[in-house]
Order: structure tokens, then sequence, then C-alpha cells
């Protein structure tokens, strides 16, 4: 395939991708899909494979997406019912705060080399200002030659550009993008080559934005009759005791509920139960005061339905 039909089919699968995905509001912190795997193979034949997050595990309290597949799963063509590919393991899992995505996935092409768009859950949290927010990301592929003839995984899109791509505020291609990593892997004859990137390489680095939300999406192209494996990570840092996280346990969830209510009702009695933490972590409408006006949008945040005001930095 000639690099500007490999650009333009990559476009098409991510743009694709996206429109697959629900709208993110519908589901408390995390949108309705859990896992999109979007393929189209070297004849134009193509199809999707969806996982709705009513398939994952939520955890109210941890505010955790949780998905492993249960057996593989082949992605047939919508015309004609062939199988161009098979994903034959995935696991998911995504925090809403501290914001965290995890996604797993091995891959075999079908008959024909394979152009994949992957892409896990958006996961919604309170906003992180940019003069705090730091982030890592991590990504490795594996790529088997299962066929004696030698295999090859290439990033889609643009020259250079990352076979995983971390987003923030908005979804591929619209949101802010983080990074891009892992380019290219070439591999000879019955031989099995890895590739890894950190970003940074040792520790965190500045998100040089705002954030309110996340996203993960691998895109590559992958050969013939061969496997790839395929890891990727994202982990957000904001402030360390953000709106909403009462008990400053560094986290926003169920366990918040007593802490709010004991700064709201006997401030006195917080001082003595929680010396390391500060009221106005319960200021969730950000007024300067703590009271009943914050009832709602700390519901709403310890809810996962993510922050009531998003304009108001943590």
């Amino acid at each position: 395939m000639s690099l500007q039909r490999r650009i333009s089919t990559g476009a098409c699968l991510i743009a694709c991708a996206v429109a697959l995905m629900p709208a993110v509001q519908a589901a408390p912190g995390f949108s309705d899909q859990a896992l999109s795997v979007s393929v189209t193979d070297a004849t134009g034949r193509s199809g999707t494979l969806l996982i709705p997050r009513s398939a994952a595990v939520y955890d109210g309290i941890a505010q955790t997406l949780q998905y492993t597949l249960p057996a593989p799963a082949a992605i047939i063509d919508v015309f004609s019912g062939g199988v161009i590919a098979t994903v034959t393991s995935a696991t998911v899992y995504a925090r809403m705060y501290p914001p965290r995505i995890n996604l797993d996935i091995v891959i075999e092409a079908g008959a024909y080399e394979s152009y994949l768009s992957v892409a896990g859950p958006w996961v919604g949290f309170p906003v992180i200002s940019a003069d705090v927010g730091q982030m890592h990301a991590y990504a490795g592929f594996t790529v088997r030659d299962l066929n004696w003839d030698g295999a090859r995984l290439a990033s889609l899109g643009q020259p250079g550009s990352g076979a995983f791509r971390a987003m923030v505020d908005g979804l591929a291609p619209d949101g802010f993008q983080l990074t891009q990593l892992v380019n290219q892997l070439i591999v000879s004859a019955d031989g099995t080559v890895s590739g890894w990137q950190n970003d940074p390489a040792r520790g965190t680095r500045s998100i040089f934005t705002a954030a309110r939300d996340a996203s993960v999406l691998m895109a590559f192209s992958l050969t013939a009759g061969d496997r790839a494996t395929c890891s990727g990570r994202l982990s957000l840092f904001g402030r360390e005791f953000p709106k909403g996280d009462s008990n400053c346990d560094t986290r926003i969830n169920g366990f918040d509920i007593d802490a709010f209510v004991t700064a709201m009702l006997t401030p006195e009695v917080f001082a003595a139960l929680y010396p390391h933490c500060e009221t106005d972590t319960s200021d969730c409408n950000a007024d300067g005061i703590v009271n009943n006006f914050d009832v709602d949008p700390f519901l709403s945040l310890s809810s996962g339905a993510g922050p009531a005001f998003p304009n108001t930095a943590p």
C-alpha cells in the first residue's frame, strides 16, 4: 500500500473509531464503551468489535472500570461475513481519580494486511489545571511472525506518528494530544521483536494544558497472518487533594462521604479526625465556605458523574 493511501486509511479508521463511541456523558465518569477495535484490511473489508461499558465491572466506591475479554473474538467483515482479524485477548482498566487508563490487547491479522484502531474508554475527572498537571505514559508492542515471511507493525497517520496516542480534553483526532509512542517494528521470518517507550523516560512531566478528561488510542497496520501484543498506559496527576477528596486519600469515592459531612457540620471534629487534611477539599462549589450548597457538587463528584463546576480548577 502506498504511503498516501496508508495515511488516508489511518485517518478514516481513527475517525470511524471516534464516530462509533457513544456520548461520553451517558455513564458516570466513563464512556458507554469499554473497548472498540476497528479493522480494515488491504482488500477493503472492514469490521468493528465493540465492548459496551455494561460488560465491564464498575466499582462505584473506587471509581474504577475493568474488563477482560472472556474468549477470543473474531472481527467480521460487515458485508461478506468473513473473518478479517481476531482479538485473542484484551484487558482494560480505567480509574477516575487520579486518572489512569491501562489497555492491553493481542490481535492477529487475517489473510491480508490489516489497519487497526483500538480505543479504550474515555474517562472524565475533576479538572486538573495546567500549572500542576503532570503525566506519565508508556507503550509497548511485540510483533510475532506466524507465517515465515517476516512481519511489520507501523503506526497509521502522518509519518512519525506513534502507534499509541494519549489525549486529554477530547477524543482523537480532536483532543489535545499528550504523547505518541512507538512508530514501527519490523521482524524477519519466524521472528519476534519488541519495542517500547516511556514519556518521560523517568518520573513525570507537565501536561501543559488544563484537563478534565482523557482517552487513549492505538492506530497501526499489521502484516497478514501475524500477531501483535500491545500495551498502553496513561497516568495523570494533579493537585494532591482535589475538590471532593474530603478524606485526603488522593481518591474521590464513597469513602469521602463521612469526611464531607464532618467538614460541613463540625469542622473542629474534622480537624481532629483528619489532621493532614483541610476542609477546602469539601468546598466543592469553590465559594470559600463548606455548607449545604456543596452537597450537590460533592455528590456529583463522589458518584463519578464528574465535576459539577468544570470551569473551577481543583
